[in-house]
Parts: structure tokens; sequence; C-alpha cells
């Protein structure tokens, strides 16, 4: 059967939001064998920032083929983000797909902006963006700053490789958010 998830991406101190995945998810029974239980499709963006002399964007979600959505735009990093800042990863799910959310979890408390770049965005997203970007952070042990840069997004698909391989129905709504000089 279809299921329906949503992830939401809010960076810079919830006033940057990038509302990033749509999942449908499809349920399997070769869960004995590690294989992934669900898809997502790529529905929407949405990018704020409270500064946009500090950093600003505009992402879009493009159709590449049936069922296959990337992201295109870009994200400019006006200033360098340095180790003052701090980073936290919410997850929340709705199991009826009715804004009615809850807290999961494993979601990742509040760190240091170093700890978040090593820990979730080496791992989730930088091999996706390696190569549908220009300038995206690419480093084997990230230290701060994470400098001014224009990272322009084209077809980017996210990989599911490094995520669980089972999750319960529902919608998720996942929010990053980035403390630091911009509210």
């Amino acid at each position: 059967s279809k299921h329906t998830y949503y992830l939401n991406y809010n960076m810079l101190n919830s006033g940057i939001k990038i509302f990033l995945f749509l999942l449908i998810l499809y349920q399997s029974a070769n869960i004995i064998n590690s294989q992934k239980t669900w898809t997502y499709e790529l529905l929407e963006l949405d990018f704020e920032s409270s500064d946009k002399d500090f950093i600003d964007a505009d992402l879009e979600v493009l159709r590449i083929a049936r069922g296959v959505f990337g992201i295109n735009g870009f994200i400019d990093i006006k200033q360098p983000i340095d180790e003052s800042f701090s980073m936290e990863v919410i997850f929340f799910r709705d199991k009826y797909c009715q804004e009615n959310y809850e807290r999961q979890l494993y979601s990742v408390g509040k760190q240091s902006f170093a700890d978040g770049m090593n820990k979730f965005y080496r791992r989730i997203l930088m091999d996706s963006l390696r190569n549908c970007t220009t300038d995206a952070p690419i480093f084997d042990k990230f230290e701060p700053p994470l400098t001014k840069r224009l990272i322009v997004f084209d077809k980017c698909q996210i990989s599911t490789d490094n995520l669980p391989s089972h999750v319960d129905d529902g919608c998720y709504l996942v929010k990053l958010n980035v403390y630091g000089k911009v509210e």
C-alpha cells in the first residue's frame, strides 16, 4: 500500500526553513534482508532567512522523470558559519498525515555546528550533494568555519543509503535547526 511521509528541514534558528521532502513510502515484506521498505518523492521546498545578507536561498523541486524528483536552485552563504553556531535535528511523525505531529525519540539533540556537520551532514547528505552541486562542503572531518560559498543544486536527489531500512507508516517532519548570529 502507499504511505505518505513529510520531511522538513528548519535551518538557522527557526528563521530558515527548508521543507524538503514529502515522502511516499511503500511497505515491503523484505525487512529481514535489510532492504528499504520505503522510498520518497520530493514535492516541496521552502527556505526562509531572517537575514538575507547572511544566507539566502532559492530552491525548487524539479520533476526529472515519472516518480523521480530532484532539487534545483541555490544556497548562498554570504558570511562564514563559525564555531559559535550550534545545531539540532528533530524528527516528528503524524501517523495519519493530518498535521498532528509528535516528537520522535530518535531526534538529535543540540550540539556544536561542527559535530552536526560531521555526524549528520557528512553521513546523510554529503555523498548525495557531491556530484549534483557546485561548492557543497566536502570533507573527511569538518573544521569550522563553513566558508562563504554559493552552492548551486542541479537535479540533486537525496540518497536513502544511510537512512533506516524501515520507518513506521505516516508523515514525517524533520527540522534541522542551526543557531547562531541569524534569527
